[in-house]
Protein backbone atom coordinates (compact mmCIF):
# COMPACT_ATOMS: atom_id res chain seq x y z
CA UNK A 1 0.00 0.00 0.00
CA UNK A 2 2.77 2.46 0.97
CA UNK A 3 6.01 2.41 -1.06
CA UNK A 4 7.71 4.61 1.51
CA UNK A 5 6.95 7.16 4.21
CA UNK A 6 8.89 10.39 4.63
CA UNK A 7 8.52 12.27 7.87
CA UNK A 8 9.99 13.18 11.24
CA UNK A 9 11.32 10.50 13.56
CA UNK A 10 9.30 10.83 16.77
CA UNK A 11 10.52 7.75 18.62
CA UNK A 12 13.01 4.91 18.31
CA UNK A 13 12.52 1.75 20.38
CA UNK A 14 13.57 -1.91 20.47
CA UNK A 15 11.02 -2.95 17.86
CA UNK A 16 11.24 -0.08 15.41
CA UNK A 17 10.30 3.57 15.08
CA UNK A 18 7.39 6.00 15.05
CA UNK A 19 7.53 8.44 12.16
CA UNK A 20 5.16 11.39 11.81
CA UNK A 21 3.83 12.53 8.46
CA UNK A 22 1.10 15.18 8.11
CA UNK A 23 0.07 14.82 11.72
CA UNK A 24 -0.17 11.02 11.61
CA UNK A 25 2.25 8.86 13.59
CA UNK A 26 3.14 5.59 11.86
CA UNK A 27 4.41 2.73 14.03
CA UNK A 28 6.91 0.83 11.89
CA UNK A 29 8.63 -2.43 12.81
CA UNK A 30 12.26 -2.68 11.71
CA UNK A 31 15.24 -5.08 11.98
CA UNK A 32 16.79 -4.34 15.37
CA UNK A 33 20.29 -3.97 13.97
CA UNK A 34 19.11 -1.30 11.52
CA UNK A 35 17.29 0.98 13.98
CA UNK A 36 20.51 2.69 15.05
CA UNK A 37 21.33 3.81 11.52
CA UNK A 38 18.02 5.67 11.21
CA UNK A 39 18.34 9.43 11.86
CA UNK A 40 17.87 10.56 15.46
CA UNK A 41 14.54 11.64 16.93
CA UNK A 42 13.45 15.00 15.59
CA UNK A 43 15.15 14.46 12.25
CA UNK A 44 13.54 13.63 8.92
CA UNK A 45 13.91 10.24 7.24
CA UNK A 46 12.52 8.22 4.36
CA UNK A 47 11.54 4.67 5.26
CA UNK A 48 10.70 2.06 2.62
CA UNK A 49 7.71 0.09 3.84
CA UNK A 50 5.84 -3.17 3.51
CA UNK A 51 2.18 -3.21 4.61
CA UNK A 52 0.61 -6.30 6.15
CA UNK A 53 -3.17 -6.21 6.53
CA UNK A 54 -4.83 -8.80 8.76
CA UNK A 55 -8.33 -9.09 10.19
CA UNK A 56 -7.10 -7.87 13.56
CA UNK A 57 -4.18 -5.66 12.60
CA UNK A 58 -2.66 -3.22 10.11
CA UNK A 59 1.13 -3.55 10.37
CA UNK A 60 3.99 -1.66 8.76
CA UNK A 61 7.52 -3.01 8.33
CA UNK A 62 10.24 -0.54 7.41
CA UNK A 63 13.72 -0.45 5.94
CA UNK A 64 16.34 2.22 5.37
CA UNK A 65 17.20 0.87 1.92
CA UNK A 66 15.07 -0.43 -0.92
CA UNK A 67 17.15 -3.60 -1.36
CA UNK A 68 16.46 -4.54 2.27
CA UNK A 69 12.74 -4.26 1.55
CA UNK A 70 13.14 -6.39 -1.58
CA UNK A 71 14.98 -9.07 0.39
CA UNK A 72 12.35 -8.95 3.14
CA UNK A 73 9.64 -9.64 0.54
CA UNK A 74 11.64 -12.60 -0.76
CA UNK A 75 12.08 -14.01 2.73
CA UNK A 76 8.40 -13.86 3.68
CA UNK A 77 7.45 -15.52 0.37
CA UNK A 78 8.95 -18.72 1.75
CA UNK A 79 6.59 -21.01 3.64
CA UNK A 80 7.33 -20.92 7.35
CA UNK A 81 9.08 -17.55 7.28
CA UNK A 82 6.81 -14.79 8.53
CA UNK A 83 7.56 -11.09 9.02
CA UNK A 84 9.02 -11.64 12.50
CA UNK A 85 11.34 -14.36 11.20
CA UNK A 86 12.40 -12.21 8.26
CA UNK A 87 13.16 -9.27 10.58
CA UNK A 88 15.15 -11.59 12.82
CA UNK A 89 17.23 -12.77 9.87
CA UNK A 90 17.88 -9.21 8.71
CA UNK A 91 18.81 -8.26 12.28
CA UNK A 92 21.32 -11.11 12.52
CA UNK A 93 22.90 -10.99 9.07
CA UNK A 94 23.91 -8.05 6.95
CA UNK A 95 22.55 -7.96 3.41
CA UNK A 96 25.95 -9.12 2.14
CA UNK A 97 26.13 -11.99 4.63
CA UNK A 98 22.60 -13.13 3.76
CA UNK A 99 23.31 -13.01 0.02
CA UNK A 100 26.46 -15.07 0.51
CA UNK A 101 24.68 -17.57 2.77
CA UNK A 102 21.97 -18.08 0.14
CA UNK A 103 24.51 -18.39 -2.67
CA UNK A 104 26.44 -21.00 -0.68
CA UNK A 105 23.25 -22.71 0.56
CA UNK A 106 24.51 -22.08 4.09
CA UNK A 107 21.40 -22.80 6.14
CA UNK A 108 23.47 -22.93 9.35
CA UNK A 109 24.35 -19.24 9.05
CA UNK A 110 20.70 -18.29 8.56
CA UNK A 111 19.49 -20.49 11.42
CA UNK A 112 21.57 -18.38 13.85
CA UNK A 113 18.76 -15.82 13.70
CA UNK A 114 16.55 -16.08 16.83
CA UNK A 115 13.29 -17.88 16.09
CA UNK A 116 14.51 -19.37 12.81
CA UNK A 117 15.02 -23.10 13.08
CA UNK A 118 17.27 -25.32 10.99
CA UNK A 119 14.41 -26.69 8.89
CA UNK A 120 13.05 -23.23 8.12
CA UNK A 121 16.51 -22.03 7.13
CA UNK A 122 17.00 -25.03 4.86
CA UNK A 123 13.60 -24.46 3.23
CA UNK A 124 14.43 -20.81 2.71
CA UNK A 125 17.72 -21.62 0.98
CA UNK A 126 16.08 -24.22 -1.26
CA UNK A 127 13.03 -22.14 -2.15
CA UNK A 128 14.90 -18.97 -3.04
CA UNK A 129 17.42 -20.80 -5.18
CA UNK A 130 14.67 -22.77 -6.92
CA UNK A 131 13.07 -19.50 -8.05
CA UNK A 132 16.10 -18.70 -10.16
CA UNK A 133 16.09 -20.32 -13.58
CA UNK A 134 19.20 -21.99 -14.99
CA UNK A 135 19.03 -19.66 -17.96
CA UNK A 136 19.33 -16.63 -15.66
CA UNK A 137 22.17 -18.15 -13.67
CA UNK A 138 24.17 -18.98 -16.78
CA UNK A 139 24.40 -15.39 -17.99
CA UNK A 140 27.69 -14.86 -19.80
CA UNK A 141 30.04 -12.27 -18.39
CA UNK A 142 31.03 -9.59 -20.92
CA UNK A 143 32.82 -6.26 -20.77
CA UNK A 144 35.46 -7.20 -18.20
CA UNK A 145 39.07 -7.34 -19.39
CA UNK A 146 40.18 -10.98 -19.44
CA UNK A 147 39.02 -12.07 -15.98
CA UNK A 148 40.78 -14.99 -14.38
CA UNK A 149 38.97 -18.29 -13.95
CA UNK A 150 38.59 -17.51 -10.24
CA UNK A 151 37.16 -14.07 -10.99
CA UNK A 152 34.72 -15.43 -13.57
CA UNK A 153 33.51 -18.06 -11.13
CA UNK A 154 33.10 -15.49 -8.36
CA UNK A 155 31.20 -13.16 -10.69
CA UNK A 156 28.80 -15.92 -11.72
CA UNK A 157 28.22 -16.83 -8.08
CA UNK A 158 27.55 -13.17 -7.25
CA UNK A 159 25.05 -12.89 -10.11
CA UNK A 160 23.31 -16.08 -8.99
CA UNK A 161 23.01 -14.76 -5.44
CA UNK A 162 21.54 -11.44 -6.57
CA UNK A 163 19.05 -13.15 -8.87
CA UNK A 164 17.94 -15.34 -5.98
CA UNK A 165 17.13 -12.22 -4.00
CA UNK A 166 14.93 -10.76 -6.70
CA UNK A 167 17.22 -8.37 -8.55
CA UNK A 168 16.67 -8.47 -12.30
CA UNK A 169 19.11 -10.27 -14.59
CA UNK A 170 20.09 -6.98 -16.23
CA UNK A 171 20.76 -5.12 -12.96
CA UNK A 172 22.57 -8.11 -11.41
CA UNK A 173 24.92 -8.48 -14.37
CA UNK A 174 25.53 -4.72 -14.61
CA UNK A 175 26.28 -4.34 -10.89
CA UNK A 176 28.59 -7.36 -10.76
CA UNK A 177 30.54 -6.30 -13.83
CA UNK A 178 31.06 -2.87 -12.29
CA UNK A 179 32.00 -4.37 -8.93
CA UNK A 180 34.57 -6.70 -10.50
CA UNK A 181 36.65 -3.69 -11.54
CA UNK A 182 37.28 -2.84 -7.88
CA UNK A 183 36.74 -6.04 -5.92
CA UNK A 184 39.04 -8.92 -5.12
CA UNK A 185 38.41 -12.17 -6.97
CA UNK A 186 36.09 -13.63 -4.34
CA UNK A 187 32.29 -13.75 -4.21
CA UNK A 188 31.98 -11.86 -0.93
CA UNK A 189 34.01 -8.89 -2.13
CA UNK A 190 32.17 -8.69 -5.45
CA UNK A 191 28.75 -8.90 -3.79
CA UNK A 192 29.64 -6.15 -1.35
CA UNK A 193 30.69 -3.81 -4.15
CA UNK A 194 27.72 -4.78 -6.35
CA UNK A 195 25.24 -3.91 -3.59
CA UNK A 196 26.98 -0.56 -3.09
CA UNK A 197 26.62 0.07 -6.83
CA UNK A 198 22.86 -0.60 -6.67
CA UNK A 199 22.45 1.59 -3.60
CA UNK A 200 24.06 4.58 -5.31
Amino acid sequence: MYAYITGTIVEKNNEGIIIENNGIGYNIFMPKSKIDIIPDEGMEARIFTYTLVREDAFLLYGFAKREELNIFKKLISVSGIGPKGALSILSTLTVEELVIALANRDAAAISKAPGVGKKSAERLVIDLNDKVSKEEIEISIDGVDKPSDDMTSAMNEAIEAMLALGFSAKISKEAVEDAAKRANNDTSSILREALKYIDN
